[in-house]
């Protein structure tokens, strides 16, 4: 799924380094507008929430 996600997205994501090289800013307002988070933070926020409790079987 996030693997799509880049491939739909301007930037080319290969490594670590291409991610780290996306300005934050411009990564937070195409987040914003694909998909139902407000930005990146949100983003990440809800994938640990949902891997925490699927880990802990929550």
């Amino acid at each position: 799924m996030l693997e799509a996600f880049f491939e739909a997205s301007p930037w080319t994501v290969e490594s670590d380094g291409d991610f780290e090289a996306i300005p934050d800013d411009e990564f937070d307002e195409y987040v914003d507008q694909h998909t139902r988070f407000s930005g990146f933070e949100a983003m990440q926020k809800k994938a640990l929430e949902e891997w925490t409790a699927n880990q802990t079987g929550l």
